[in-house]
């Protein structure tokens, strides 16, 4: 028990199979063989070649003998209660939450969640694709500029808010710290030996619960020097950016990005807006507005968000990747990287179509091709159509 919360038994028992008891040493646990004539002749085997083979034990021992049963070595205690996070992240985390709970304090303690990679898209890549109106005095938006921008997009009203206070509040975390670093549970002494699975569960509770106070004690020295770097922060904008990293997305004339399930990742993207495209006849086919899309985690491969078609993409579907034969992508996370990869699929589907070659998966005018293709009919319009006739719409493979 931790306070009034009741713990449900480790998940552990799929680690120790059916046994009912365990050999500990002061490093190890040892786990009992079942008899079986093919482990009993390698059993043969280690003691006639003369391994560590022993019947008292110690941590050199592969195998020992206890009352006339095997054990073979097993875990060691430390590596069993370092993984356990990994082995079994659920009972993990419901321990996790009853030490929360019976130590209320650290209940309300979390991250900044304003990355390096947010500031980038923030300020280096948006300015890049946000136009101004004076852009040919100056090209790129400055950070003030932007900040302006999105206050205006969502609307803040209240700068510094109550949120950024909270972020400061660097001397808070401090005073949990110290009580963190109060709190100890007595798991007491593990004589070496056999012992039943129960009591060697309960004894790798309470060790387990040690292991969580260290845990949160890392995590909460990682919170307060995170804090610290924006202690000297303008709150103007330390507002925005935890306003816009709360909310999670955010778009600006076209440009916008959106976080994803993965932690601290995002989509980033750029709408085409409509555009017309010839084929080899003198037909003119318009295509609607589509987000062109990169991901920060892995690939700088971009994508189109929406159900599109065009025949740079294989089929009429949503998250398709945009074929890019002679482009090399690259693959590291930045700026310059993303710029690049966004404007790249942005001209593969504006320019990239050549009606003389039919170049791509498809072809406009539906010349058969291996695999079937995509039929373009529904986005055939007349040359005079008013979106051309008024310059809404650009035929942008008009001059290859």
């Amino acid at each position: 028990m931790i306070g009034a919360n009741p713990l449900q038994p480790l998940p552990i028992a799929h680690i120790f199979n059916t046994a009912k008891q365990l050999y500990v040493t002061s490093d190890y646990i040892y786990f009992p063989l079942l008899y079986d004539t093919e482990i009993d002749k390698e059993i043969e085997k280690v003691a006639h070649s003369g391994q560590s083979f022993q019947s008292s034990g110690s941590s050199e021992s592969i195998l020992i003998e206890i009352e006339g049963k095997i054990f073979v070595k097993g875990l060691s205690l430390k590596s069993l209660l370092d993984a356990y996070k990994n082995l079994a992240p659920e009972s993990y985390e419901q321990q996790r939450l009853a030490i929360l709970d019976e130590h209320s304090f650290l209940k309300n303690i979390t991250e900044i969640p304003i990355t390096n990679k947010l500031c980038t898209i923030i300020f280096e890549i948006l300015p890049y694709f946000v136009s101004k109106p004076d852009r040919q005095i100056r090209k790129k938006h400055t950070r003030e500029e932007v900040l302006e921008l999105i206050i205006e997009q969502l609307n803040i009203s209240e700068l510094p808010s109550q949120q950024t206070r909270y972020s400061l509040n660097i001397e808070g975390l401090k005073e949990a710290l110290f009580k963190l670093e109060k709190i100890k549970y007595q798991p007491g002494e593990l004589p070496p030996g056999l012992i039943s699975r129960n009591k060697f569960q309960a004894w790798f509770l309470e060790s387990l619960k040690n292991k969580i106070i260290e845990d949160e004690k890392k995590r909460l020295q990682k919170i307060i020097s995170r804090r610290q770097k924006f202690a000297n922060t303008n709150e103007k904008l330390l507002t925005v950016l935890l306003l816009v990293a709360e909310k999670g997305s955010l778009e600006i004339d076209g440009f916008g990005f959106y976080a994803t399930s993965l932690k601290g990742e995002f989509i980033i993207y750029k709408r085409t807006g409509a555009y017309a495209l010839k084929d080899y006849y003198g037909r003119t086919y318009l295509f609607p507005d589509c987000r062109v899309a990169i991901s920060t985690n892995g690939s700088l491969a971009p994508f189109v968000i929406e159900n599109y078609k065009h025949p740079f993409l294989q089929k009429h579907a949503p998250g398709q990747k945009i074929c890019m034969r002679n482009t090399v992508l690259p693959t590291v996370f930045n700026a310059k990287n993303v710029i690049f990869a966004l404007q790249e699929g942005i001209n593969a589907l504006l320019y990239g179509y050549d009606y003389r070659r039919r170049n791509g998966y498809h072809s406009l005018d539906t010349i058969p091709l291996p695999g079937g293709s995509i039929n373009f009919d529904d986005y055939m319009i007349p040359r005079d159509h008013p979106v051309l006739k008024n310059g809404l719409v650009q035929i942008t493979n008009e001059f290859r």
